[in-house]
């Protein structure tokens, strides 16, 4: 570093008036790291390490670029015929030529289409509200009250004609028993009589 300087320069004059320093003085610490790196390492783990480091093998870099592929060609779809020939044959059915009326429809054609109207106009039914609900309800507790005031009704016609029947029947048993009674006093009257003309024909 020195010879690249000449000696007659003023900066090697500056550095000799310098007063010469002794030796630095080290710190616990720079001793202790000075020792740590003085050890010989571990001979376990520098085996590892050097399997550890064969075992990887670098990745090899792709250098060739892949190939633009080519853009490929969409197919074009070729209509079927058949559908060209149904679409065709629609459309003779349905072609009238000028001055021919078209056919009017069959009796079951226009029902078919009047029921595929009134099906796609029919709205679908709204829920019932519940004031209809409790009309209804009251309905039918009415017509059951009034079935059962005609059974009822009915019942009790039966029950009075069969008190009718028994009262006139107790009569016909009361009139039977008056005649009999009547026939039992006429036949002890016949007896008395016959009891007195025996008495006298016994008697001189």
């Amino acid at each position: 570093m020195y010879a690249y300087v000449s000696e007659a320069s003023n900066i090697i004059e500056e550095f000799k008036k310098l007063p010469a320093s002794g030796p630095r003085e080290l710190t616990p610490a720079m001793i202790l790291s000075i020792e740590e790196a003085d050890k010989p390492a571990k001979r376990g783990k520098k085996q590892d390490n050097i399997k550890g480091a064969k075992g990887k093998t670098p990745k090899k870099r792709k250098t060739e670029k892949a190939t633009p592929s080519q853009p490929k060609q969409k197919k074009i779809k070729k209509p079927a015929r058949r559908l060209i020939l149904q679409s065709l044959s629609d459309s003779e059915s349905d072609y009238v030529p000028i001055g021919h009326n078209r056919p009017s429809p069959t009796a079951s054609e226009s029902e078919s289409s009047g029921e595929e109207v009134s099906v796609r106009g029919d709205t679908p039914p709204r829920s019932p509200t519940p004031e209809a609900l409790f009309s209804s309800a009251v309905k039918e507790h009415d017509t059951s009250i009034s079935n059962a005031v005609k059974a009822i009704d009915a019942s009790t016609s039966q029950c009075h004609k069969g008190s009718l029947a028994v009262e006139t029947s107790t009569k016909e048993c009361k009139e039977v028993t008056t005649k009999v009674e009547k026939l039992i006093s006429e036949a002890q009257i016949f007896l008395d009589s016959l009891q007195v003309a025996a008495q006298k024909m016994l008697t001189p």
